[in-house]
């Protein structure tokens, strides 16, 4: 079970479709902004698996309507099979991320229940840990550098223990195992 979207489209923004040549960071010529997809049901199938959290059931109680994607300025997503969690903000919002305390304390309470959480703010990347965040340097980024969407953060060890990030991230409690996010850890 889901909640719905609303009047959410947030999604429809930030994630690049490359099935319609969408870049990320731009709407999607076919989304009518504030109601969803103007090609529903025939979109593009990474549409379709697309998941974000906020939708989840499961998370209500965390993931309040207040965290709605287009009232906090940040999607997020599952992503590795429920491993990981990857939050992209909007261009005008940078750091709503870091900057919302709930949505905050989220990402740093996966990250300490063990999984791989990473950030999207326009052109940076961050990695969150149990100890803190990180600013990752673009050498340590693969992909997603052209726009792509799917993007690969590879941390030194040393990195990992002083944020509190685990080697091998494990399936986060009521994260879904089936979604995609058109994000890999």
């Amino acid at each position: 079970m889901s909640r719905a979207c609303g009047s959410c489209t947030l999604c429809c923004r930030l994630f690049a479709v490359p099935e319609v040549l969408k870049p990320r960071d731009v709407w999607c010529r076919h989304c009518v902004i504030g109601h969803g997809c103007g090609i529903y049901p025939d979109w593009p199938k990474v549409c379709n698996d697309f998941f974000c959290l906020w939708r989840d059931e499961r998370l209500t109680k965390v993931l309040t309507d207040d965290l709605r994607p287009d009232r906090c300025g940040t999607v997020m997503v599952a992503a590795g099979g429920g491993t990981a969690i990857c939050a992209v903000c909007k261009p005008d919002q940078p750091f709503a991320w870091r900057d919302n305390d709930k949505v905050f304390a989220f990402l740093v309470g996966a990250a300490a229940a063990g999984t791989s959480v990473s950030v999207r703010s326009g052109k940076v990347y961050f990695v969150v840990g149990s100890r803190g965040y990180l600013e990752v340097p673009t050498d340590w980024v693969t992909g997603d550098i052209a726009g792509d969407g799917e993007f690969k953060i590879n941390i030194p060890d040393t990195v990992r223990m002083k944020l509190g990030i685990g080697r091998h991230a494990q399936q986060h409690p009521g994260l879904p195992t089936t979604a995609t996010a058109n994000v890999v850890h």
